[in-house]
């Protein structure tokens, strides 16, 4: 979405994302880099909490090329150029995440409404039977993300659902040196490899121009503060946990998107600073070995066309097929199949209101449109096709 605050418009990037089948955890853990971070299943891209910038000098100066240690807060100080999936690009096109998904969250069923007037989305917050919330993507070290609920004990799916609570909070006044930024929390001393900072590596103190929440190192782990994973929060500093899921029922490392009650995007969002296991995927030019294709989509979406249903009065006949938004139609019909006939021509996509566009498209015939014939065979031909960037087809 181009807009006045973020003037530039996502692109077809093409890209091939390779993950491990097997996610291996390794030790010391790897900060997440600038870019992709994983994939989403709608092809979006994943980012970190970080927005470009971050200090690089103790009165405030903020820049790309900071010092990385008091790093900016993407949803705090970019989500006015946010479109209303919580997603944005830069002017190289890239769409990405920095946090929740309401919008892919909605097409897999996640306990998020759509409201068609506004184009806005909002969480289900009185849900009557909330169910465990589906894979949203993979990270690059080949661990699930998860929407914002699981099961309520980690190893027992008989437990109930509900949302996962985050292992942060903000820096209280109580806690030494967040009034001044002078000390780093201490999972950023860890992730960062840094104990202490000299004077030209503080950050500005905090104010109504540098509030607190600004920089991902305003908040702090609940875990340094005395408190226990999975008794008061669920998700540990990498923003994950082991827990068994549908799709994993003998257990898996996942992360979980973190949000609060009303929906709102919450630190540390998707992941936390450090991948929890080895990050050794990433794009790649080409696939080198054999490989299984679960879906073509686009304008190279199969045609099939579903069986004719027909009713008993007056003998109408319904086709179904599968179709690709900006596509035309012709239906044929032959009783011996010698010849064939166009009954319909151009035929238009059926569609329904965003954010479902229908794949289906139908036709129905007449009884007395078939003039009384006993053998009656239909085919579906592609006429025409909208144009399409052809990059990556």
């Amino acid at each position: 979405m181009g807009t006045n605050l973020f003037q530039n418009m996502p692109k077809n990037l093409a890209v091939i994302y390779r993950l491990p089948r097997t996610p291996q955890v390794v030790t010391p853990r790897t900060l997440t880099p600038g870019g992709p971070i994983g994939l989403f299943v709608d092809g979006v891209m994943m980012f970190d909490g970080r927005d470009t910038f971050s200090v690089s000098s103790p009165s405030g100066a903020e820049s790309p090329m900071g010092l990385g240690i008091w790093n900016r807060d993407a949803y705090v100080n970019e989500s006015q150029s946010f479109d209303p999936g919580l997603a944005h690009q830069p002017p190289s096109g890239q769409y990405h995440y920095h946090a929740n998904p309401p919008a892919l969250r909605f097409l897999l069923g996640d306990n998020v409404n759509f409201n068609p007037v506004t184009k806005y989305y909002s969480e289900n917050t009185s849900p009557t039977n909330l169910q465990h919330s589906p894979i949203l993507g993979w990270v690059r070290d080949g661990f699930p993300i998860y929407g914002p609920y699981g099961y309520a004990v980690s190893t027992n799916a008989g437990s109930g659902v509900r949302r996962m609570i985050s292992g942060f909070v903000p820096r209280n006044t109580g806690t030494a040196g967040v009034s001044t930024r002078t000390t780093l929390p201490a999972w950023a001393q860890r992730a960062q490899s840094r104990t202490t900072l000299t004077a030209a590596q503080y950050g500005p103190a905090v104010s109504g121009t540098y509030p607190l929440g600004r920089y991902l190192e305003d908040n702090d782990y609940l875990g340094d503060l005395g408190f226990r994973q999975g008794v008061d929060y669920d998700l540990d500093e990498y923003n994950c946990r082991f827990c068994v899921t549908p799709e994993f029922p003998g257990g898996t490392n996942a992360y979980f998107v973190c949000i609060s009650s009303n929906g709102a995007p919450v630190f540390p969002y998707n992941i936390g600073r450090q991948f929890f296991g080895n990050p050794s995927g990433n794009t790649v030019s080409s696939i080198s070995e054999g490989v299984t294709t679960n879906f073509v989509g686009g304008p190279k979406t199969s045609l099939l066309l579903n069986v004719p249903s027909r009713n008993a009065s007056p003998g109408d006949v319904t086709l179904t097929w599968s179709s690709v938004d900006g596509g035309t139609y012709r239906v044929d019909t032959t009783p011996n199949f010698s010849s064939w006939t166009a009954i319909r021509t151009n035929l238009p996509v059926a569609q329904t209101n965003f954010p479902t566009p229908s794949v289906l498209s139908s036709f129905i015939e007449t009884a007395a449109a078939q003039g009384g014939a006993t053998n009656r065979f239909y085919r579906i031909v592609r006429t025409g096709l909208a144009t399409y960037d052809s990059t990556g087809f």
